[in-house]
């Protein structure tokens, strides 16, 4: 049905935004998130590809347009997943220290919440700190998560930008 063509054509602008995100191309990769984020198919994928557009774009160096991008509140479906709680650190609705909780067990959210962490520490030039988001992301097994992959490419730029 619909649906299902509906998120496959999601999916087709979502994944190659992620792998090009992973390269380094974060020009490319929010270019497609951008398509994705006006398709998602719910509003879980929505945070999801709103989360990458504004990573994508901040880690391009356009933090101007990341942050005009969230203050449309193009997320603004009622959910709660992983991004949406990165989506409020970003905001400033949160500090980093309520992002992690003693509640998320599950190790893709453990991998994904960490993730964001150590990017959004090394968006503020703070590599101590985001080093140790990105172990702690690995740490947690959730290797099916883009967030434990992420981790892997970040902590091996980091060791070779040292």
């Amino acid at each position: 049905g619909g649906a299902a063509s509906d998120s496959t054509i999601y999916g087709s602008w979502y994944h190659p935004g992620v792998v090009r995100y992973l390269r380094g191309d974060f020009a490319d990769a929010a270019a497609s998130f951008a398509k994705a984020q006006l398709i998602a198919p719910d509003a879980g994928e929505l945070a999801g590809s709103t989360d990458w557009l504004w990573m994508s774009l901040s880690r391009a160096g356009r933090a101007a347009e990341a942050k005009a991008m969230l203050d449309r509140r193009p997320d603004s479906k009622p959910v709660t997943n992983a991004y949406t709680r990165r989506l409020q650190l970003y905001r400033g609705e949160i500090g980093p220290e309520a992002v992690l909780t003693a509640a998320d067990t599950d190790d893709v959210q453990v991998a994904t919440l960490a993730y964001g962490l150590g990017n959004w520490y090394l968006l503020r030039g703070d590599k101590a700190h985001s080093r140790t988001w990105f172990e702690r992301s690995i740490q947690s097994g959730g290797w099916p998560g883009f967030g434990f992959i992420g981790s892997e490419v970040e902590l091996r730029r980091l060791e070779r930008d040292r």
